[in-house]
């Protein structure tokens, strides 16, 4: 076995091991979306891009504003 072979192979395991480890910590981020696919609101604040502003219709955004302002906090 040369030094050559070693070498590349001992980098394509540790790339191998970062992606998963990568994934893995991808997979434990908080969602942006609850159990019954709803959109939230981080810290009371609507998302600005317009990215977000079309994946709800106005009904569920007049919703998530009445249960932000009257929220029992």
């Amino acid at each position: 076995m040369n030094i050559n072979y070693r070498c590349r192979a001992s980098i394509l395991s540790l790339g191998f091991l970062l992606q998963l480890i990568s994934s893995v910590a991808i997979g434990q981020l908080p969602s942006t979306s609850d159990l019954s696919g709803q959109w939230r609101i981080r810290d009371g604040n609507p998302p600005a891009s317009a990215a977000w502003r079309d994946t709800l219709d106005d009904s569920q955004w007049q919703q998530m504003n009445y249960n932000f302002m009257f929220s029992p906090d």
